[in-house]
């Protein structure tokens, strides 16, 4: 099977392999120790993600005031988005859907449990905390951040890495900031990837404002771009799932219809 390595894959299998990696790629030693360098073994991962995204939101729904169904609704809408099946197919190697799913599972689960799974999400990617605590609204997840210190004890490298990316980490806002500057005004990168859930713009509150603002924010210091505003996905498809019952149809024929055959990970 014919996969794509964007730069940080390739960074992950170097992970898997043993070898050294500088910051913040050694936070997330987890998987790579797991899974080794087997894109396969990363697939189901990834694919076994993607599955327990939709009763893990549809938990969070019912935790943020959704009734059963639009619970549901919303539960469909995250995992049908348009980038996912395409990062399962063609480029597993990622960290993307295992980190979400670890933080919508700290942010459903009660304490002491909740910050657990988010300290443990920290070895997986270092943000999940952060996004456990803004699905969430609960600043206590922050405290998984500490399990990051357990990367302190691999040591660090640069030297095997592209000297492109190596370029990146050093001034990362820079290079991020040129990496986007034809982006932030085309809808069809910035906005189209939400597909049916963009119908949370007609359900506007603080929570998807909170959450869509440092879901964008992370662009200024990354050069990815749907894969990083994404993370705000759990909260865009709950509020898009808590319009009003008429307006479902509509919103999950955009959801099918609307989408993007080709996106800026």
């Amino acid at each position: 099977m014919n996969f794509y390595y964007p730069p940080d894959s390739e960074i992950y299998l170097l992970m898997g392999r043993g070898g050294r990696v500088p910051e913040p790629y050694a936070f997330r030693w987890l998987l790579p120790r797991l899974l080794g360098a087997n894109p396969l073994h990363w697939q189901k991962v990834c694919l076994w993600s993607l599955v327990a995204l939709w009763p893990l939101c549809a938990i969070y729904g019912t935790q943020q005031g959704l009734g059963l169904l639009p619970a549901i609704l919303a539960g469909a809408l995250l995992v049908t988005l348009p980038l996912w099946p395409m990062m399962v197919r063609t480029t597993p190697v990622l960290i993307d859907l295992p980190a979400m799913a670890l933080a919508l599972l700290a942010a459903v689960l009660p304490f002491p449990f909740n910050i657990l799974v988010a300290a443990a999400g920290a070895t997986v990617k270092e943000t999940v905390p952060v996004w456990a605590a803004i699905y969430a609204l609960d600043p206590f997840l922050l405290l998984g951040l500490g399990a990051i210190l357990l990367s302190y004890r691999f040591p660090r490298s640069d030297k095997h890495i592209a000297p492109r990316l190596r370029a990146i980490l050093r001034s990362p806002t820079e290079a991020a900031l040129k990496h986007h500057q034809g982006h932030w005004h085309d809808w069809k990168v910035m906005l189209w990837p939400w597909s049916g859930c963009l119908a949370a713009v007609f359900n506007p509150a603080w929570h998807l404002l909170l959450a869509a603002t440092l879901a964008y924010a992370q662009m200024f210091r990354a050069n990815d771009t749907a894969r990083l505003y994404l993370c705000a996905a759990p909260v865009v498809a709950v509020h898009a799932a808590a319009l009003p019952e008429w307006s479902w149809l509509a919103v999950v024929l955009i959801h099918i219809y609307w989408r993007p055959s080709e996106i800026l990970p």
